[in-house]
């Protein structure tokens, strides 16, 4: 990690990561909840490792329209993850929305992972989602944590960047989903992905792995396209499978 001056962010600094240091901060982050904490079908139980990992309980309340979560940063390193109620409340009966909230929890994980040290200087409370009603630091802009956000694509702020590779990092952790992608790539007689979507059997994995680890179709597609299990020339098919965002 490194701090570098950058006035066109919020808090005139930016924080610099290796690619290799987002994997390194997410590992830490579950063993400090006791274990991958990953259940098949499940997936890696976020609750429990903000709440272990974190030393924090996620708030539901009351948010702006359109906003998902925020979370707030205080001078003695303490935080503050607010979720919207709307959002848990949809995600009780709808497996989409219940992957969406998860994604944000994960997010807000990244968050704080990444940029607590943005905030400890500060005697004010800052949040990075904040909305003109709560107190922000002047010269802050408030930046608010949407649903686009919290989704592999986004408009070109780093710290949404770095949260989301948090997130999914966080969700399907390295060496386990690598070992899940082999797994099904066998079960389909597909000695690799390539393979497999050579052979029309990609669409199924990819399902499956997304009802095994709990996360949308689009995350699995980007983290096998970040882990190099999807070659350049078949990036284009592999994104025509994922008819989930559009729900």
């Amino acid at each position: 990690m490194r701090l570098r001056p950058d006035f066109s962010s919020p808090w005139h600094q930016r924080v610099w990561f290796d690619a290799a240091e987002f994997e390194v901060l997410m590992d830490d982050l579950r063993r400090r909840a006791g274990a991958e904490r990953y259940i098949a079908g499940e997936g890696v139980d976020v609750d429990r490792v903000i709440e272990l990992g974190l030393e924090t309980v996620v708030d539901y309340c009351s948010l702006p329209n359109a906003i998902l979560g925020r979370t707030w940063f205080f001078a003695d390193g303490s935080v503050r993850i607010e979720i919207s109620r709307d959002l848990a409340d949809r995600a009780e009966i709808d497996r989409v929305e219940r992957r969406r909230l998860r994604s944000t929890m994960a997010h807000e994980c990244g968050h704080v992972a990444c940029h607590r040290c943005l905030h400890l200087k500060d005697t004010e409370t800052l949040s990075l989602f904040s909305d003109t009603a709560l107190p922000v630091v002047q010269d802050h802009p408030p930046i608010m944590c949407r649903d686009e956000a919290v989704r592999i694509r986004y408009s070109g702020e780093w710290w949404e960047y770095q949260a989301n590779q948090c997130m999914t990092t966080l969700l399907l952790p390295k060496q386990l989903f690598k070992d899940s992608v082999q797994s099904a790539c066998e079960q389909n007689a597909a000695p690799t992905f390539e393979d497999a979507l050579r052979c029309e059997r990609a669409q199924l994995i990819v399902s499956g792995l997304a009802d095994a680890y709990d996360v949308s179709l689009t995350m699995v597609l980007y983290r096998l396209q970040s882990l190099g299990f999807v070659p350049d020339s078949e990036q284009r098919r592999l994104r025509l499978l994922d008819p989930e965002e559009h729900s």
